[in-house]
């Protein structure tokens, strides 16, 4: 697990798929899982189970996934081994896994080539079976990507149509910029495309953002200033989407444009931001989220507006940041600090000019009324 603070961990590239698991039709492979599992819950931290891809004894005839374990890219012949395979993880894992996602991007064919009725036929039976052994799970629709294209968002709808959507309780989704190293702004945008499809299909789902684009590994590196910034604003720009969850992907890696920790190093300075945005924002409450004039802000300014628990003195705070150069603004009334990522806080008056940034700022305001 890394040594930052996180709220969640999703398990995917991690040794845990179907077919690292699952090794034989009677047969199963659970160190690297139950492994997984204890880390997390060390760290007390909800986790995330993607199912599939389909081990080769399952579907031998069919086209390879992209990775390295043999696994393949179709259903099984026989759904009666994707059961078995349902069952013995929710039976393992019952009340320590919490929430399975159940299947990985189902929408390119690296990673699934079957029909979409079957991949509702799967994900019906997989519900069925998680409900049944664990009825206190979540369960989390198969994620789709390639949103920002016409042709993903009509699998999507596809999905919906057929009723996908009827057996889960949260949809999941890349949600990404138009390229990986974007703005992290550009996400909000893909989020009502998103959601226009969703709901003109009838589907009002909590949003699970878990994974980037496909091309990632392949992007060159962020320079480091972004990267420090776009790591906060990536989970800014999920709770201005309203999204629920936003997996990052991901830690423990070299050779991703933004990387937060290789496993056996310290974190990163963009980590680092990640984790104080956490301690700013533990308990908190979404009051609001806007930008520009509209929102009393000077264009180019973002903003989310919360509101802390009790415990922490119930303060109304907004975290400010542009999403590119720098937008001056005097304060409001009550503005009393202004806390920076890199650990400074500096005390303010209302009146006063600030220069927000593309690194974001937490605004006190003191207690609500």
């Amino acid at each position: 697990m890394p040594e930052f603070r996180i709220g969640a961990a999703r398990f995917w590239d991690s040794r845990t798929r179907w077919a690292n698991i699952h090794i034989g039709p009677d047969s199963f492979y659970w160190d690297n899982l139950d492994r997984m599992v204890a880390g997390a819950e060390r760290r007390r931290l909800p986790i995330l189970y993607t199912m599939g891809i389909t081990p080769s004894w399952a579907a031998p005839d069919a086209p390879r996934s992209a990775y390295d374990d043999g696994s393949r890219t179709a259903p099984p012949r026989n759904l009666a081994d994707w059961d078995k395979y349902v069952r013995a993880v929710v039976s393992r894992y019952k009340g320590r896994i919490g929430a399975y996602e159940i299947w990985d991007y189902a929408n390119t064919p690296e990673h699934y080539t079957g029909d979409m009725a079957t991949l509702v036929e799967m994900t019906h039976r997989a519900a069925a079976i998680i409900k049944k052994v664990d009825p206190r799970a979540t369960v989390v629709c198969p994620s789709f990507g390639e949103l920002w294209t016409f042709r993903g968002r009509q699998d999507l709808a596809r999905f919906a149509r057929l009723g996908g959507y009827r057996f889960c309780d949260a949809a999941a989704v890349k949600l990404h910029p138009r390229r990986n190293t974007g703005r992290p702004e550009e996400m909000t945008e893909l989020a009502v495309l998103i959601y226009n499809t969703l709901h003109n299909a009838g589907v009002h789902l909590p949003m699970w953002a878990t994974g980037p684009g496909h091309s990632i590994p392949t992007e060159r590196p962020l320079r480091e200033e972004d990267a420090n910034n776009y790591a906060v604003r990536f989970y800014l720009a999920g709770l201005y989407a309203r999204y629920a969850r936003m997996y990052f992907y991901s830690w423990g890696i070299q050779g991703l444009p933004l990387v937060l920790q290789v496993e056996g190093s310290p974190p990163t300075r963009a980590a680092l931001f990640i984790d104080r945005l956490q301690k700013w924002l533990d308990g908190a409450s979404v009051r609001s989220c806007g930008q520009g004039r509209a929102n009393g802000l000077p264009d180019g300014a973002w903003q989310c507006r919360f509101r802390l628990p009790d415990a922490r003195g119930g303060e109304e705070v907004a975290v400010r940041w542009t999403a590119e150069g720098t937008a001056a603004m005097a304060l409001e009334p009550g503005a009393r600090r202004v806390d920076h990522l890199d650990g400074r806080s500096v005390p303010v008056r209302a009146g006063q000019t600030v220069v927000i940034s593309e690194r974001p700022v937490l605004i006190r305001f003191g207690r609500a009324a």
